[in-house]
């Protein structure tokens, strides 16, 4: 999937809020030197990261040039940025950290207990491993946009995030003081148009890249009809969009 860094920057607030809570959980633990940003992208999360551990060299780490172009471009302090593919390369960084970062990022990663596992190799002693993650095969979005993929012949994406029991059984093999928690945000919106424009950023790239332009403004027509009467107009005319996250914080 090919991703744009400027249509997911859009709602770079938005999308930090859950980057902010899961730094709070982990801010006070031992001092951390070393980080990697697992799924870097724009760099949003890794900028978080400088600010609040401000003498930690931070590697961020992303399979998308465009993402690590706009990363780079930051000029980030004590931060490099290095083209990875994690589902088979995450071990030739061959380097060691004392906390492993992941920002929406590990749902794309289909074989989840062989990433836990290199993760944990990646960590010194006592390394933290942190993540948060979109429930996005139970929210309503993601439900009507598969619904609307069959009638246009798109396979439906396969969401390879697990829920917390099947997280904790893996976690417990690699992992010790475990916590795990979900919050689920309610981002205020202008309009639908706003809930289409922030997938556009994530969930809905791979059913677009898949139709050529013609179809893409049908497929988006369509969609906005079968998602009206889930997302009505507030008071005022915003839109709230329910976004599920679930949490999780491991030390090895």
């Amino acid at each position: 999937m090919q991703w744009d860094a400027t249509q997911y920057l859009k709602f770079e607030k938005e999308r930090n809020l859950a980057v902010f809570d899961l730094i709070d959980k982990i801010k006070n633990q031992n001092e951390i030197c070393t980080i990697l940003d697992l799924g870097c992208g724009p760099a949003n999360s890794t900028q978080i990261l400088q600010d609040s551990f401000k003498n930690a060299q931070i590697l961020g780490i992303d399979n998308s040039l465009n993402m690590l172009k706009k990363a780079k471009s930051k000029n980030l302090k004590n931060c490099n940025f290095f083209q990875c593919d994690v589902n088979c390369e995450l071990l030739e960084l061959q380097e060691k950290f004392d906390l492993v970062f992941a920002n929406a990022s590990i749902h794309w990663i289909e074989n989840q207990n062989k990433l836990f596992k290199e993760i944990a190799e990646l960590l010194n002693e006592n390394g933290v491993f942190a993540a948060q993650l979109p429930l996005g095969e139970s929210s309503i979005f993601h439900q009507e946009l598969a619904k609307l993929a069959q009638k246009y012949g798109l396979n439906s994406r396969v969401f390879y995030a697990l829920n917390a029991y099947k997280y904790y059984d893996i976690l417990q093999n690699y992992f010790k003081e475990i916590q795990i928690w979900q919050s689920t945000y309610y981002h205020i919106l202008e309009s639908l148009d706003e809930v289409i424009e922030w997938y556009k950023g994530s969930g809905l790239r791979p059913y677009l890249e898949k139709l050529d332009e013609s179809l893409q403004t049908n497929f988006i027509k369509e969609l906005k009809e079968q998602l009206a009467p889930f997302f009505p107009p507030q008071k005022d005319n915003s839109v709230l969009l329910p976004m599920p996250r679930l949490f999780f914080v491991a030390r090895s």
